[in-house]
């Protein structure tokens, strides 16, 4: 039964004049590459978009400010709170805020660093602690 759908979807694909998606590693003008993949016109080939940009037609392009994505995406999506998007190598990818800051919304925004009396011991969150009593915060230190 499953090679009778299979052949019936070509054949519909074919019926349709519509180009032919393939998932394997090679593509020409003809055939397309798997969703989040571009064909490499010049030796025939199909390659993911690298994390931080998203396939668009036949082209990898660098996700906006604020969002992200893994490799092989079609789509970028807002960076979750306690995230921000850093641009390296011409790619957008979410990374946790460091030890002491936070984020507190999803999407564009950077890091802030926790107000004094408050602290945050582990990266990528999205809000702050007091600081227990008998205890204060100097440069996100804590201190007796």
């Amino acid at each position: 039964m499953f090679l009778f759908l299979h052949l019936f979807y070509l054949f519909l694909l074919l019926l349709n004049n519509c180009p032919l998606v393939i998932s394997q590693a090679t593509c020409d003008a003809d055939t397309f590459c798997a969703a989040g993949s571009i064909c490499l016109l010049e030796s025939n080939r199909c390659e993911q978009c690298e994390a931080g940009k998203k396939q668009f037609h036949n082209n990898c392009l660098t996700c906006d400010d604020g969002t992200g994505n893994v490799q092989g995406s079609t789509v970028c999506t807002d960076c979750l709170a306690g995230k921000f998007a850093e641009l390296t190598d011409e790619a957008r990818q979410c990374i946790d805020c460091p030890q002491g800051w936070i984020k507190v919304v999803a999407g564009v925004g950077s890091c802030t660093i926790c107000p004094n009396g408050f602290v945050q011991a582990i990266g990528g969150q999205s809000s702050c602690a007091a600081c227990d009593i008998g205890r204060y915060e100097i440069g996100q230190r804590l201190v007796w």
